[in-house]
Parts: C-alpha cells; sequence; structure tokens
C-alpha cells in the first residue's frame, strides 16, 4: 500500500480517523507517510519549474501555502475525512517548514535583523533598562508562545472538533514559532535541547511507527477498549521497539552504503512480506482465525435494517423521493396500497424495531418506518446538528420527521406510532424549530412531544413511546471471544444493569417522556430494558445468540427477541 504511496486515499475511503473503528486498524498512521510521500514527490518539481521560469520561490510558496490553508478550511465544512487525509489540504502544513527553510537560507540578514527589532520592542515592554541581546529576547518569547501554543491543542484538540480545519494551525504555528526560535532559545535550550528529549527525537520515528499497531492490536484482542494498566505497558514496550528498531535497523540503513546485491535483497524481502500480507487478506486470515470469524458471523450479518424487503424501500422512495438526499437512513413502506397499521418515527434506532415487527405482526397488517439521522421523533424539533462532518445529513432531518407525520396523519388505515429515539443525540443539542430562541434542550423536547402527542391524538392513533436498549461498555463481539485476552475483565456477555441506568441522556429523556403529556388515554411506555436486563445486569446475549450488532443498535435476533412486547401493545394495548 505505501509503495504506491496512496495509503492516506485508502484509507479515506474506508474508515474516518477519529471513527471507533479506527482504532482497529493497526496500520492507519502509515496515511501521514502518504501524504509526506506525496509532498516529496510534487514540491522538488515545483520548485523546479519555479527555478526554470525564472519565478520568485519564497512568494509562490506564501501563496501556496494560503491557498492550501484556505481549501483545508472550506473541505473542512464539506466532507471532514477527506479534509483530513488529502495531500491537498494538507499541503500547507508541509510548505510551512518549506518557507521556514527559505527564510534560513535566501534572508537569513532580514531575519536576524527582524529578531533583533522586534526582540527591541518587546524589551521595552517588559523591562525597564534596554537588554543587552535584544534577538534572544525575541527568540526565547517565540519559543515560550510556541510551546504554549502547542500544550493548549494538545490538551483541547479532541475527536469532537472539526480537525484538521483552523485547529490544525496551532501545532503548525506552534511548531514554526519554536523552529524559529533557534538553539539559543530559553525553552529550547532549557526543555528540547534535554539529553532525554533528544533521545526520544532520536527514536521518534520508529516510535510513531510501533505505538499505533500495539495500541490497536490491543484494542483487537480485548474486543473493547484497552484498559490504563495495558495502555501504559504499551507506552513501554513501544519505547523498547522503537530503541530496537533504531539501533538495529535505522541507524545502521542511514550510515552505511549497501551494495546493488544488499538493496535487492532489501526489497525482495518487502515484497515478499507484501505477497503474504495480500494472500492473507484474500483468504480472509490464516487458519486459526476461522473458528473466531465462524463464531463472529453471528454478529457479522446481523445489521438488523437489511432484514427488510426491498420492495418497502422502493414503495417509501416512491412516495418520498427526496429522503435519501437528506439523510442516511432509509424510509421503508411495507405495502403500496395504503392498508399499512402499525408506523415507527425516530432515528437508527427506529430502524432496528423493523425486521423485528414485519415477522412477528400478522399478515394483515403492515409497518411504514420513517427514520432520519439521530431525529428525534417530534414534530419541529432539530437534534444533533452542531457537529460539521454530519451536518449535511442531519440539518433537514426534522423536515423529513414533520413531512411523515403529515403521512402518518392523513393515512386513516394507520392506527399505532411508535417513537423510538437515541437519547444522547438530542441531550445537549435540540432546537425548537416553533421556538428558536429557546436554548434549553429539555424545554424544547418537552414542547416538541407535546406538539407530536397532542396531533397524534386528535387523530385517533395509539401511540407508543419506546425507553432505549442499554448501551453497551464495549462492542458485543468481546462476547464471542478470542483465544489470546489481554488483561480479560471477566464476563464481557453481560454488564450490571446499573452501568446503563446511570447514564445522564438516558434518566433524561424518560422523564421527559414519561412526565411532559397531559393524557395518558392512548399512550404506552414500552421500557425495552425488562426484556434485555434483569434486576442486577443487562444481556448482550439471549439463547446464545447475540442481541446487538454494535454498542448501541440491536441485532436482527435482539430485534425479533423484543418485538413480542411491541405486538403485545400493539394488538391487545398490553403494555409495560
Amino acid at each position: 500500500m505505501e509503495l504506491v504511496f496512496f495509503a492516506n486515499y485508502l484509507f479515506y475511503q474506508d474508515v474516518g480517523y477519529f471513527d471507533n473503528s479506527a482504532e482497529t486498524k493497526p496500520v492507519l498512521h502509515l496515511w501521514s507517510l502518504g501524504v509526506e510521500e506525496q509532498f516529496y514527490i510534487m514540491w522538488p518539481l515545483i520548485i523546479y519549474i519555479l527555478y526554470k521560469r525564472n519565478i520568485n520561490i519564497f512568494t509562490f510558496s506564501i501563496i501556496l501555502f494560503t491557498a492550501s490553508f484556505l481549501l483545508n478550511i472550506k473541505t473542512s465544512r464539506d466532507d471532514i475525512s477527506l479534509d483530513f487525509y488529502s495531500v491537498f489540504t494538507r499541503f500547507w502544513e508541509l510548505t510551512a517548514g518549506s518557507i521556514l527553510s527559505l527564510v534560513y537560507v535566501y534572508r537569513a540578514n532580514s531575519l536576524e535583523s527582524f529578531k533583533s527589532s522586534f526582540g527591541s520592542y518587546i524589551s521595552s515592554i517588559i523591562f525597564n533598562k534596554k537588554t543587552k541581546n535584544d534577538k534572544l529576547v525575541f527568540e526565547t518569547t517565540a519559543s515560550i508562545i510556541g510551546a504554549s501554543i502547542l500544550f493548549y491543542g494538545i490538551t483541547h484538540i479532541n475527536n469532537k472538533f472539526s480537525f484538521p480545519g483552523f485547529w490544525a494551525s496551532l501545532p503548525v504555528f506552534g511548531s514554526m514559532l519554536i523552529i524559529l526560535a533557534g538553539r539559543d532559545a530559553f525553552f529550547n535550550k532549557l526543555i528540547l535541547s534535554n539529553k532525554i528529549f533528544v533521545w526520544f527525537g532520536l527514536i521518534s520515528f520508529t516510535l510513531y511507527l510501533w505505538h499505533w499497531p500495539l495500541l490497536s492490536f490491543a484494542r483487537i484482542i480485548n474486543e473493547s477498549e484497552v484498559t490504563i494498566p495495558c495502555r501504559i505497558l504499551i507506552i513501554f514496550i513501544s519505547i523498547l521497539f522503537s530503541w530496537i528498531t533504531y539501533i538495529g535497523i535505522e541507524r545502521p540503513l542511514r550510515s552505511k552504503q549497501y551494495t546493488r546485491g544488499q538493496f535487492i535483497s532489501l526489497v525482495s524481502i518487502m515484497a515478499l512480506i507484501g505477497f503474504f500480507g495480500l494472500v492473507n487478506f484474500e483468504t480472509d486470515g490464516t487458519i486459526a482465525r476461522l473458528a473466531f470469524q465462524e463464531k463472529r458471523a453471528a454478529i457479522a450479518h446481523t445489521n438488523s435494517a437489511v432484514f427488510a424487503p426491498q420492495e418497502g424501500y422502493d414503495n417509501c422512495k416512491k412516495v418520498f423521493p427526496q429522503w435519501d438526499k437528506n439523510t442516511d437512513s432509509h424510509c421503508f413502506i411495507q405495502k403500496a396500497q395504503g392498508s399499512n397499521t402499525v408506523a415507527i418515527v425516530g432515528d437508527s434506532h427506529a430502524v432496528h424495531l423493523l425486521p423485528g415487527l414485519i415477522r412477528k405482526l400478522p399478515p394483515s397488517e403492515g409497518v411504514v418506518l420513517f427514520p432520519a439521522s439521530c431525529a428525534a421523533p417530534f414534530i419541529d424539533v432539530a437534534t444533533a446538528t452542531r457537529e460539521r462532518a454530519v451536518q449535511n445529513i442531519r440539518k433537514d432531518a426534522y423536515k423529513l420527521i414533520d413531512s411523515a407525520y403529515d403521512y402518518i396523519i392523513n393515512d386513516k388505515n394507520i392506527k399505532t406510532v411508535i417513537l423510538s429515539h437515541l437519547p444522547k443525540c438530542s441531550y445537549s443539542d435540540a432546537i425548537d424549530i416553533e421556538n428558536p430562541n429557546i436554548t434549553d434542550p429539555s424545554i424544547v423536547m418537552e414542547n416538541g412531544f407535546r406538539r407530536t402527542i397532542q396531533k397524534l391524538e386528535q387523530a385517533n392513533k395509539k401511540i407508543i413511546i419506546v425507553l432505549d436498549n442499554p448501551f453497551l461498555p464495549y462492542n458485543p463481539t468481546a462476547c464471542v471471544g478470542r483465544n489470546i485476552v489481554m488483561l480479560k475483565n471477566g464476563d464481557k456477555c453481560s454488564f450490571p444493569r446499573q452501568m446503563w441506568e446511570n447514564i445522564p441522556a438516558y434518566n433524561w429523556y424518560k422523564n421527559i417522556v414519561e412526565t411532559s403529556s397531559t393524557s395518558n388515554n392512548n399512550i404506552y411506555y414500552y421500557d425495552t430494558s425488562k426484556y434485555l436486563c434483569d434486576n442486577k445486569y443487562c444481556y448482550i446475549s439471549k439463547n446464545g445468540n447475540i442481541l446487538y450488532k454494535d454498542t448501541n443498535h440491536l441485532s436482527l435476533y435482539g430485534s425479533l427477541y423484543i418485538a413480542d412486547g411491541l405486538v403485545k401493545i400493539i394488538e391487545n394495548g398490553i403494555g409495560d
């Protein structure tokens, strides 16, 4: 993959860097080498063309830096994953180093003069008397500011930020200031010149290569978030392996002249490793892994969204042609002739109810499904719209939900409406479209709930409020198990019920839907945890079958398992 320098674009097509699934990609960190290699191929060619055309290289570098930075800002709003992996949106970061080198080589006198002049200005602000070395004052100030910017970035940037975007300027400009400061600056001389930091600098490249695969394999083997003790152990192992690699491979490769035969041998070994990797990929792993893969098959095919007739999705496209263009969840109309009796409205947690219901309900019944990404099942309520990376599939989700309710209310055959929602989507991000000045999500959701219930009751619909299923503390594949387990934490097929009940978003939503209704005549509450948990524990598997397909969505079996209770309410009005 790296041999053709396209690792970054391959990973862009496969996974986002901050996605949960990214943690199980052992070579994901090689994306940066792909970007660097593409830059190192293009930049010398650009410099050569500029030189031949007698164009000012420094001026053009500034223009290219600015253009790439602006492209980065724009792309971060449109496609955050592309912004992360593309060499063109990352070009400015590497060009920053080139600009610094051009300054030191071709503008050295101007740089020295600037340092002294600006240092004199800083001295006049800080000190009462003129200092002997204004240049050193500037350099020390620059290094301290640069280090502070880096520290702020390290402590504040996380996966909730639209990164790189504007936020990438923190590590870039912080590093530029530190480099610009030079070796005599306070921070550089006292900290970065320390023997320990210098040693880590020497092994930094191999440390970068080792750390992620070790963390990723630990995550894969443990089937859940790696424990703190395990992470600390991996840090020390990474440092040890990095030092051994530096001493045994990197340093000899840099200092020794190799013959043609030795060069061919190294290339052959690399090609052989690539060949075995390809064979392993094409055969879906080694024989020892097959038994585990067979066990996981029960989860691999449990995407409940695909266990519904395609005809239903086609029917909905005819009625709502714009639905799929505004969200990543597909609507479903089981019977095209208006003989559907049950409607499900909500987000992806409405989707996983569908396969169980269409199998458990009598043939005379029909189901329609109206889901939108992270959408609350309430009229004129927009939720989870702040995150830029998914704004394109969420900003108009409320319009889809509103149009779904128009359809449901106008269809006299639909007798029952099921509302299902993942509470964390709206817990801190809810907007009342009718009253946008309201900033409290609780009030927004209460208003939306009452508004929705009132219209459904006026249309004489039976209403079922689904209280959300337990959110797993780790991936359900942990319940399957492996032959190797790192720092195993006991049973992974159940977890304490209290872990679920202590989640603030769950209790918040439950309180809203249970206390906000002015009438309970035709409202039923269906608490899925009564089927998925007992008094002490919540379960990932029942009767040898996995109930979940990921940490919060039910599998096909899970959908079937809880459908019986829903059918009782639909058919007989017997609720929790």
